[in-house]
């Protein structure tokens, strides 16, 4: 059975969250009663944990509103790791990797370090850098690191002050985004793999950790800037209509080279400035200047695309537009909710369930509403057609 069919049956069973998802954003009911309504229409069931680790979800979860993770002081960090006492030797390859996010992204962030581990024939450090966290979240972290039996570092990193992060744009209401940009001052390491956590890794990025480097940041190409939106900030700025630009959502750093040039400092002076987001000024600042990776290493996952073709070709794989897989109707909507649902196996969610009773869910699924709409208006074209 094909991608097309898996959807086309996906729909089939589950009309009713469609129905209500249409009716939510066609007739603006307003999201609680579209979130009640659509509870009502679906038989979705929790997912099957062990006993110990779904009452530590339960403990965690129980609250509407939990109290969010403590911002360490500057400096501050705290640190965890599943090697023996005295077993690492200073010959074992290991790879710093990074993670900026909030809670609105927590099951894939276990998805995308528990991919990463599975796949790996590296020692990785991790570094999160994470809002609204707490202790008992960090420990489920923790719980699906240790899941794959993989030797790993686990480093928590203080957050930027909400001084520093003010007068930059929020990005569909939050400034996660931009905590990357600070990474490279925190990270005792040569280099750093920085991800988004919707990426997930079907592929080892051992490679990377010894990867030549010429240039401070190593992205994979994905056009030019005369194809963004922004072309014409880039025009005024002096770049030439084909100055090569990326996706910013897998990032290599050749930390030493980066903090010379002062280059995070830099982007986050052009985002305060132009008041654009953090691609936009790391695509103004590298100026094209930058080393292109294999395009394994940044493989986008449209809600189109077919499932098949992204598994013939493994690499990282990383979920762009919107909605996403673990978002309201990303079952239904999008046709490589396979793949996530896998890496999800082998973490302490074990399998993905809808919160539809979640406000939070409902109102990032009114701020991404236009990528239902097209997601509907294309699967309306392909049944009529």
């Amino acid at each position: 059975m094909n991608s097309g069919m898996l959807l086309r049956r996906g729909i089939a069973t589950d009309w009713r969250i469609q129905y209500g998802l249409l009716a939510g954003f066609l007739r603006s009911i307003r999201l609680r009663e579209a979130a009640a309504d659509c509870l009502a229409r679906t038989q979705d069931s929790p997912g099957v944990l062990p006993a110990a680790v779904y009452a530590s979800c339960a403990e965690v979860y129980s609250a509407e509103t939990p109290p969010s993770g403590r911002v360490a002081p500057h400096g501050e960090c705290s640190t965890h790791s599943n090697r023996g006492e005295n077993t690492r030797e200073h010959s074992v390859l290991t790879l710093a990797i990074a993670f900026c996010t909030d809670r609105m992204m927590e099951a894939p962030l276990h998805a995308a370090v528990s991919s990463l581990l599975t796949h790996g024939s590296i020692e990785i450090d991790f570094y999160f850098m994470l809002n609204g966290f707490d202790e008992k979240r960090r420990d489920l972290l923790r719980k699906s690191m240790d899941m794959s039996g993989k030797p790993y570092r686990a480093t928590f990193v203080d957050e930027p002050s909400s001084q520093e992060l003010l007068s930059l744009r929020p990005f569909h209401g939050n400034r996660t985004p931009y905590y990357r940009l600070f990474l490279p001052e925190l990270i005792p390491a040569d280099r750093l793999l920085y991800l988004d956590s919707d990426v997930v890794s079907a592929m080892d990025v051992a490679p990377l950790a010894t990867l030549a480097m010429s240039h401070a940041s190593g992205f994979v190409a994905a056009g030019v800037t005369d194809h963004y939106i922004e072309r014409e900030l880039f025009a005024r700025i002096g770049l030439p209509p084909d100055t090569p630009a990326f996706n910013s959502g897998v990032m290599l750093f050749d930390l030493a080279a980066w903090r010379a040039q002062n280059l995070g400092r830099e982007t986050l002076d052009f985002c305060r400035k132009y008041q654009e987001y953090d691609q936009t000024g790391l695509i103004a600042v590298s100026a094209g200047c930058f080393d292109r990776m294999d395009p394994k290493y940044n493989i986008p996952l449209y809600t189109s695309t077919e499932l098949a073709y992204a598994r013939e070709y493994p690499g990282l794989y990383h979920f762009v537009g919107s909605p996403k897989p673990w978002d309201i109707g990303g079952r239904q909507f999008h046709s490589c909710f396979s793949i996530y649902a896998e890496a999800l196996e082998w973490t302490v969610w074990r399998r993905h369930t809808t919160a539809y009773m979640s406000i939070a869910n409902w109102k990032r699924a009114y701020k991404v509403k236009g990528g239902y709409a097209r997601k509907l208006l294309a699967l309306a074209r392909k049944r009529f057609s």
